[in-house]
């Protein structure tokens, strides 16, 4: 009775260490483990001083809450040896090139409660000379010591064309939604967006201020590849589109 009492004591403390879920969000949806984001969403006021910098904001969301004991980690490599800060759990880790960062509660000043969105803020700049640019890394989370248990996903933060690949992905709040040459957009507040459109060769096509949820037709635009941007008055996304 007593080996039947230890193996049932051991399945249960195993069932409860594999319930314990960590899951990475992106505006409200949930990133796939394994998965890949393009986020092109830059600080405008850090525009103003000559720097572009990218500011994707992540959540991370765990059904247990950390403890001493059983602490959650973050990490992030860089897979192309650009530099980027890591801001988690209370505290930003230093600018580092090539190497990995990495915050854990444990060493942090706040925690990470049981089934709370915590934000994970990824900093990526450049001096102005470099106007295109695109950096790429590998974001994890896991809790304990166990790293191979981790959850991952891979980030692009980047305005190049031919790296952001549609419409469809990228928000500066809210949902953006290209369907045939309807554009559909759906923001939390009310609060005015400034949407344009652009030639390949810098001459604008299209400026509409989206407000709220709505619809907005291209018809009149020629057929071809058009630059876009999104502006909240804090923050500009921009990416590329092709219509029909």
């Amino acid at each position: 009775m007593k080996k039947i009492f230890t193996i049932a004591t051991a399945l249960v403390c195993s069932i409860m260490a594999n319930a314990q879920t960590l899951t990475f969000k992106h505006d409200g949806n949930v990133i796939p483990n394994g998965g890949e984001i393009v986020v092109s969403t830059y600080d405008e006021t850090m525009m103003e001083v000559g720097i572009l910098q990218f500011t994707p904001h992540i959540k991370l969301n765990g059904t247990e809450a950390a403890s001493k004991d059983n602490p959650v980690t973050v990490q992030v490599e860089h897979l192309d040896g650009e530099t980027l800060e890591l801001c988690a759990f209370g505290a930003c880790m230093p600018y580092k090139q090539v190497v990995s960062a990495t915050a854990t509660t444990a060493d942090m000043g706040t925690g990470l409660p049981a089934n709370t969105d915590t934000d994970i803020q990824l900093h990526s700049s450049w001096i102005m000379d470099k106007t295109i640019a695109t950096s790429k890394c590998k974001v994890s989370a896991w809790y304990g010591d166990d790293a191979s248990k981790a959850i991952s996903f891979i980030l692009y933060m980047s305005n190049d064309p031919e790296v952001v690949a549609g419409i469809d992905h990228v928000t500066a709040d809210g949902t953006i939604a290209l369907n045939g040459r309807t554009l559909n957009y759906s923001f939390p507040t009310a609060a005015a967006h400034t949407f344009e459109m652009y030639t390949m060769d810098g001459k604008k096509a299209n400026s509409v201020v989206l407000n709220g949820n709505g619809a907005v037709s291209l018809d009149g635009l020629a057929k071809g590849m058009y630059i876009y941007t999104i502006k909240n008055g804090k923050e500009t996304v921009s990416g590329k589109v092709v219509l029909k």
